[in-house]
């Protein structure tokens, strides 16, 4: 039975955070809410029977459906998931390891430095192809398993690995063009 009160409260919860989440993807506030909106009603619509500990990652996909149909419609084409590969990374967790806070010159952050460093991820997230930057923010914001991921985009965990891993590479080598990586 439908809870409304349940749905209320997950999707109150949850929707800063992906609306921040579409909006990297999609790049327009307005479309941005629409998909946000329309992925609510999806789950409500069509899962309310289920279990709310399932909600999150049936939004999750939901929401990534969305933002697919969003380009498939808007290029009227299928989006292109593989883009241009060159490098090799040895550990995927590499790239995080290597922009923490001892890379750093100051290690004390400012309020200052922290917003520029936001600004410079932003951008360096912008350089991203879409598949790419899809499995960087289920995989390192939304913190989902390569299984979960996987589950979310439709693909196999080898091609999450894949792409988290060139979204890895690609993004180490903006902020070492920024002068953030070492």
């Amino acid at each position: 039975m439908l809870n409304i009160k349940e749905f209320d409260s997950f999707f109150k919860e949850n929707e800063k955070r992906f609306y921040k989440k579409i909006y990297f993807l999609v790049k327009d506030e307005d479309v941005a809410l629409d998909i946000l909106q329309d992925s609510m009603i999806k789950l409500m619509e069509n899962y309310s029977s289920k279990d709310k500990d399932e909600w999150p990652l049936l939004f999750h996909t939901i929401v990534s459906n969305c933002v697919n149909d969003y380009f498939r419609k808007k290029n009227n084409q299928t989006i292109q998931y593989m883009s241009d590969f060159s490098g090799e990374i040895e550990d995927e967790e590499q790239f995080l390891d290597s922009i923490s806070s001892e890379h750093i010159e100051d290690s004390q952050f400012n309020l200052k430095y922290s917003k520029e460093i936001i600004v410079i991820l932003q951008d360096a997230l912008e350089t991203l192809p879409l598949r790419q930057k899809e499995a960087f923010l289920l995989r390192y914001l939304d913190e989902l398993s390569i299984t979960e991921t996987a589950e979310v985009m439709k693909c196999s965990e080898g091609s999450v690995k894949t792409h988290c891993s060139r979204a890895c590479i690609a993004l180490a080598d903006f902020l070492k063009k920024k002068g953030i990586n070492k």
